[in-house]
């Protein structure tokens, strides 16, 4: 056997393996003809490094995922969701632990925003540090601003403690958490309302002293924050609300005043609040049995990488008195270790792609159902403003003399008030219509887009392992 032939049967898999394309770079492609076969998946590669064991540490998070043995490059699916048509790149990059002055405060994670815009009067380069409790913020302020809008989650809030938090070690879960924060900053860029929003430019452009003062000078009351928030992270979401005004509202008898056209729109909400609630449950199962799943990858990678160990220590004892058997053990480890790197590297893409869309759509799934809570507050809160102008109108026809003008002036009042909530009521209504039709487009579209990757991935990994040719077994040779 030649020496590259050799070569090629014991090539590292990683020449070989890619992450794939990702479920949000663009649209699916249109469905083949019946007589079209249809297209293999391609087969390209993934870059995967060893690192020298490093003593534990608070780490600097790696921005890609990847073991504590090596580094497995993954494309950033964000990045390639907003490329082709947006004029915003982010980038949350940068995690640095900062420590309370006083012991009895949390530590807390500071992550750096980089913004690039090509939008005439943005700076070309922006570089600003925001804690959680800032993107939180942002999503707050765009929702009060725009009622109706569907507006992305953000991932979960780190409930780990203090000592967990400083001796953090696992940096595929700061990597995650920057992606999805990066995936809220970029969705909402390409949102209609959202990439207009003075708090998103306040945000990517003020220092850390400016952007204070700017969340202080736009501070709202405490009723207002309760009418407006949507929670807006991926899990916490769905603890909210459980009684809500709308159901304290049908409970007062007030639904029985409700117009037919009330009623209709009453009934498409609730309609749609139930589907959201089963689709939000049905992917948090989904995701769950698909998260065991890129476990298990894990486990098989780790224990296929020890395995290769003690083949290879086993190879080079055995050398020492027969050299036949001695090479076959470390060809059968070079094997084994080949195998751990494929099933890591599958891991690898198998999250981004996969869990961490289905992960996304969660969220969506529970900010709909927000969002829809919200609206039907709105529409307490006019229906109280009705009753308050009928309220009013009877104290008119009851006022004499002097109480005429006091008892007028209420009216107006409430008459104003009436008008308001029902101007912002119905535009919500609108707003939410057109959102949620745009949305279910997205949808169709990338949770079809997601299984034909995972199908995809799969072929991928069988066509890759079966690559890896392991070297003949040489004959046992006797009487030497």
């Amino acid at each position: 056997m030649s020496d590259s032939e050799d070569d090629r049967k014991h090539q590292d898999p990683s020449e070989d393996v890619d992450v794939g394309e990702d479920p949000f770079s663009k649209p699916a492609p249109p469905k083949p003809k019946a007589d079209t076969p249809e297209p293999e998946p391609e087969e390209t590669e993934v870059e995967v490094t060893r690192e020298p064991e490093k003593p534990k540490q608070a780490p600097a998070p790696r921005e890609e995922p990847g073991s504590r043995e090596g580094t497995v490059r993954v494309t950033d699916p964000i990045v390639d969701a907003v490329s082709g048509f947006s004029k915003f790149q982010f980038k949350v990059t940068d995690p640095k632990m900062t420590m309370p002055e006083k012991a009895t405060d949390l530590g807390y994670w500071i992550y750096h925003v980089v913004t690039k815009c090509e939008l005439p009067g943005w700076g070309k380069n922006l570089r600003v540090p925001r804690r959680y409790s800032d993107f939180v913020w942002l999503r707050d302020a765009v929702c009060y601003d725009n009622p109706g809008c569907i507006i992305p989650p953000l991932p979960e809030k780190n409930v780990k403690g203090q000592i967990e938090k400083i001796v953090l070690s696992d940096a595929d879960l700061l990597s995650y958490r920057q992606r999805a924060m990066t995936k809220f900053l970029s969705t909402l860029a390409v949102h209609k309302y959202g990439k207009e929003s003075e708090h998103l430019r306040a945000f990517c452009e003020k220092e850390t002293s400016d952007w204070e003062a700017y969340k202080t000078s736009h501070k709202r009351t405490v009723d207002e924050r309760t009418a407006s928030s949507t929670g807006g992270t991926m899990s916490s979401m769905v603890q909210k609300g459980k009684e809500g005004w709308f159901k304290m509202w049908k409970k007062k008898g007030a639904e029985q005043s409700a117009s037919a056209e009330e009623t209709e729109k009453n009934t498409k909400l609730e309609d749609r609040k139930t589907y959201a609630k089963n689709m939000e449950e049905a992917l948090t199962l989904a995701q769950d049995r698909l998260k065991r799943h890129i476990d298990n990858r894990h486990n098989i990678s780790k224990s296929l990488s020890e395995l290769s160990s003690f083949l290879n220590s086993t190879g080079e004892l055995e050398s020492t008195t027969d050299e036949n058997l001695g090479s076959d053990l470390k060809n059968s480890g070079n094997y084994t270790n080949n195998l751990s790197k494929l099933s890591q590297a599958q891991a690898a893409k198998e999250n981004m792609q996969v869990y961490e869309v289905l992960k996304y759509y969660v969220g969506c799934f529970v900010a709909i159902k927000e969002e829809i809570r919200r609206i039907q507050r709105m529409q307490v809160t006019m229906n109280v403003c009705k009753e308050d102008v009928d309220s009013a109108a009877i104290g008119v026809t009851k006022a004499t003399g002097s109480k005429m003008a006091k008892a007028e002036q209420a009216k107006g009042t409430a008459d104003r008030k009436y008008k308001e909530a029902k101007e912002r009521y119905q535009k919500a209504c609108i707003l939410f219509d057109e959102e949620y039709a745009d949305f279910h487009a997205n949808k169709k579209r990338d949770l079809k887009k997601v299984q034909q990757t995972f199908v995809q991935l799969q072929i991928q990994f069988g066509r890759q392992t079966e690559k890896l040719e392991h070297a003949p077994i040489q004959p046992a040779v006797f009487g030497q």
